[in-house]
C-alpha cells in the first residue's frame, strides 16, 4: 500500500502516529534520535515527557536544535554533534530509537556497525522507528546516491539483530517539486525466546 505524505518541513503524520502509539501504550523513558537534523522529532518526543538524546553529524543542524532547546526551554533533550558511528560509545539503553531518513546514507560497512550498535543500545522490548528509501525510489530517481532497500532486506537486517516487525508501509512522501518512495517501519526488540 502506498500512502502520500506532504510537507517534510513539519513532522510526518505516519511517524508521529507511531510515536503516539508507542508512548501511549508503553513506558518510554529514554529515546535516541539518530540523525536528528534540526530536531523536529526530538522536540515532539520531549514534549511527551521522553528524555531524548539527539545526535547528528551536521554541526549546523545540531546548532539549530540547540537554539530551539534554549528558546523553548526544553530540559529533556541532550543534543550532540557526532556521527552515527559514535553511538556505540553511548553508555545507555534506549526504549525507543528513531532513524528518520538517516540509514540510507550509510555505506555497507557503516550500516553493519550501526546494526551492531543498535543491538547493544536498545532496551529489552525497546522499539525502533525507521524511515528509509525504498528500492522503488530508483525508478523515480535513477541517479540517487543513497541506498534503497527492498522490504525483505529491511526485515532481514533488523531480524538478524533481534527485532521483530510490527509495521512496515511503503509511502510516497511529497517534497517541494518532487517526491520519494520510502518505507516507514516499526520494529520491537524480541524476547529471547521469540
Amino acid at each position: 500500500m502506498i500512502e502520500e505524505i506532504h510537507d517534510r518541513s513539519v513532522t510526518d503524520p505516519l511517524i508521529t502516529e507511531l510515536i503516539d502509539k508507542i508512548t501511549e501504550n508503553n513506558k518510554i523513558v529514554d529515546a535516541l534520535d539518530a540523525g536528528c537534523g534540526e530536531g523536529r522529532y526530538s522536540i515532539y518526543l520531549a514534549n511527551k515527557g521522553v528524555n531524548v538524546t539527539a545526535v547528528d553529524k551536521c554541526k549546523s543542524s545540531v546548532n539549530l536544535l540547540l537554539r530551539k532547546i534554549c528558546k523553548e526551554r526544553i530540559l529533556n533533550i541532550n543534543a550532540h554533534n557526532i556521527g552515527i558511528s559514535s553511538i556505540k560509545y553511548i553508555n545507555k539503553k534506549f526504549d525507543l530509537i528513531l532513524d528518520i531518513g538517516m540509514m540510507h546514507f550509510l555505506s555497507e560497512i557503516q550500516l553493519q556497525e550501526y546494526m551492531n550498535s543498535l543491538k547493544k543500545i536498545v532496551s529489552k522490548n525497546g522499539y525502533f522507528i525507521l524511515n528509509a528509501f525504498a528500492e522503488k525510489e530508483r525508478e523515480n530517481n535513477p541517479n540517487i546516491k543513497a541506498s534503497c532497500f527492498l522490504e525483505s532486506e529491511i526485515i532481514t537486517m533488523l531480524n538478524n539483530i533481534g527485532f521483530k516487525l510490527l509495521i512496515l508501509d511503503l509511502v510516497k512522501m511529497n517534497q517541494v517539486n518532487h517526491f520519494h518512495y520510502m518505507y516507514v517501519g516499526l520494529f520491537q526488540k524480541k524476547e529471547k525466546n521469540e
